[in-house]
């Protein structure tokens, strides 16, 4: 791909930052927020000195000089390719510039938010025009920003004159504002075409691979239409269960070569902004998995496979003996900023499956059904593999699930649109128990059900 998609890789999972000054030194908020957010070994320590969250909660310091002591910590921080997770971290985890209700937000110009210190989740809204208004006054009030008013809510922003987006783009900077979903546009999901590889039609590791470069395409196209409000708008594009980008545990990621989690499809609020390196071993092999991943990623221009074993603590239906694969890739990238300093930033971008339990629909050839069937699996019972058959005389949306016999859907293998015919559908039963179960065909008209038989 071409130096504007490694840029757009690079940026679209950074922050608002900005950073000039270099200071050392050490005390409990800052102990505690080197605890949450490991610090790379690049970047120097803020001053005992500076002006923290905490201060302000307790009416010891202002906004104003809460914002300037951030603006005025990272100098050196930006020339650091590690300098946006670390930096991420600190402002969306309890410490140096997040406490109680004095957090930072940054935004867009539009009002779209990039980072939300207490709620990640909001990240990719847009805020209301009447708040935005408020902003953008109060930011452009003078080179330093100023003060305003919400309700009874305050807050204190700052403009582009103060900093701007990895891209070079402006923005605004908020802190005090405790902002929350209600201060936001309702919008509808834009996923623009769809790709020849969606989330549904992962089954393998050419689909995955294939899947997670067509993302890489989606945004380069974003980029050039948008520009960075596009790829801030995406995240909740890319977080949508009923969308492209995301099925089950198919889900895209984006991570630095810390470890430090840019972006996460499913769980931003567990995950995002903070680094796992350290936490997530092989069940099989000790090992930990995300430094794998980061070699992988940085192992060939086309990126690389990992293979691990990890029971996802999200889904129920996962075990550690379910075989997990990762592909990742890497891009790198270095851009001048609006100061005339030069910034490089390398993002891995990646997504895996569930191997065994990766199931794919394969069309039996013949004349299209007359009737809507669903057979007997064979062989029956079976391990750990048997075949579903299944007849649609109709194209329809179709989910084929599996079930326990309690009623829990342990397995979901089809969801989806499919035309008239004939269908075979491998199911793979590794990690679950042994026993009896059910398999449910739905359409929007008719419902079938059979037990099959899962032996040791």
């Amino acid at each position: 791909m071409g130096t504007i998609m490694k840029t757009i890789l690079s940026i679209f999972f950074g922050c608002v930052l900005v950073f000039a000054g270099v200071f050392s030194g050490v005390r409990p908020a800052f102990a505690q927020s080197d605890e949450v957010c490991p610090r790379p070994a690049d970047i120097l320590a803020p001053d005992l000195n500076i002006v923290t969250a905490e201060q302000v909660e307790n009416g010891e310091a202002t906004l104003a000089a809460l914002v300037t002591d951030f603006l005025t910590y990272a100098a050196i921080v930006r020339s650091s390719p590690l300098a946006t997770g670390y930096v991420g971290c600190l402002l969306t985890h309890e410490g140096l510039w997040n406490f109680g209700s004095t957090y930072v937000i940054t935004t867009t110009l539009s009002g779209r938010l990039v980072l939300h210190g207490k709620d990640l989740l909001l990240s990719g809204g847009l805020l209301d025009p009447d708040v935005l208004e408020l902003i953008t006054q109060a930011a452009s009030s003078s080179p330093r920003g100023g003060a305003f008013e919400l309700g009874d809510d305050d807050g204190y922003a700052r403009s582009a004159l103060s900093f701007f987006n990895p891209d070079g783009s402006p923005g605004f900077m908020t802190v005090g504002l405790d902002i929350k979903e209600s201060h936001l546009v309702e919008e509808p999901l834009d996923p623009g075409d769809a790709p020849a590889v969606t989330a549904r039609d992962v089954v393998d590791r050419s689909t995955l691979k294939t899947f997670v470069n067509e993302a890489a395409d989606y945004f380069q196209e974003l980029y050039e239409t948008e520009g960075y409000d596009g790829l801030v708008r995406v995240k909740r594009v890319f977080r949508d269960t009923t969308g492209y980008w995301r099925h089950g545990p198919i889900y895209l990621f984006g991570i630095d070569r810390t470890g430090y989690v840019f972006f996460h499809g499913a769980f931003p609020e567990k995950f995002e902004l903070q680094t796992l390196t350290n936490t997530l071993r092989d069940a099989v092999t000790g090992e930990l998995i995300l430094p794998q991943i980061i070699a992988a990623a940085a192992s060939s221009e086309e990126g690389g496979f990992v293979e691990y074993h990890f029971d996802n603590p999200d889904d129920d239906t996962d075990s550690a003996e379910i075989l997990k694969v990762t592909y990742a890739l890497e891009r790198e990238n270095t851009f001048t900023l609006p100061d005339s300093t030069q910034r490089t930033l390398i993002t891995i971008m990646g997504a895996g499956i569930y191997e065994p339990g990766v199931t794919s629909v394969e069309p039996v050839g013949g004349e299209i059904p007359t009737t809507f069937a669903l057979d007997q699996n064979y062989p029956n019972p079976f391990n750990p593999s048997t075949t579903i058959e299944f007849s649609l005389d109709r194209a329809q949306t179709i989910t084929l699930t599996v079930h326990d016999m309690l009623g829990r859907q342990v397995r979901v293998l089809v969801d989806g649109v499919q035309p008239a015919g004939r269908y075979s559908v491998s199911f793979d039963g590794s990690g679950l128990a042994s026993g009896t179960y059910l398999y449910v065909l739905r359409t929007e008209q008719n419902v079938a059900v059979k037990k099959m038989s899962l032996l040791e």
